[in-house]
């Protein structure tokens, strides 16, 4: 396989519910990707999330998953508290992420996210899916037009 068919080696930092039933199927879905590893520290969310997707490298702690598997991007679906550190680290490696909203729980823990991104070559990603949803696009429409009057 030439080097741009080579199907992209998704990491997950996270195995609960927006994994579940978010991330995990749109990967699964998506033929230029395959669910290389997961990592989650509740043994509950690791083994639901490894058994649905077939993921034999499943990991307590994500820098296990980070120095044992072949990855080429992560999807961080922790706790907001959790993602400045998830972003350093797998930036510290050269992943591509995609973090989940929201960006974090203080303003320093997203300075340290930003940071990340800017002192490392990596693709960085906050997954704010709802922005591109048509409804959601028709309202900002509609605010940015003075449809809906003022908006606090």
């Amino acid at each position: 396989m030439a080097n741009r068919e080579r199907k992209v080696r998704l990491g997950f930092i996270g195995c609960g519910m927006v994994s579940r039933v978010g991330h995990g199927p749109a990967a699964a879905a998506d033929s230029r990707a395959v669910l290389a590893a997961c990592a989650d520290p509740d043994d509950g969310n690791r083994g639901r999330f490894a058994k649905r997707y077939k993921i034999a490298a499943a990991f307590r702690d994500h820098r296990d998953m980070l120095e044992r598997a072949r990855l080429d991007a992560v999807v961080i679906a922790s706790p907001p508290w959790l993602h400045a550190e998830h972003v350093e680290d797998c930036a510290a490696r050269g992943l591509a992420i995609l973090c989940e909203k929201p960006l974090a729980g203080t303003i320093e823990d997203c300075d340290r996210i930003v940071a990340a991104g800017n002192n490392y070559p990596v693709l960085l990603l906050i997954g704010h899916s709802k922005r591109l949803e048509v409804g959601f696009q028709r309202i900002k429409e509609w605010i940015s037009a003075g449809r809906l009057g003022r908006v606090h």
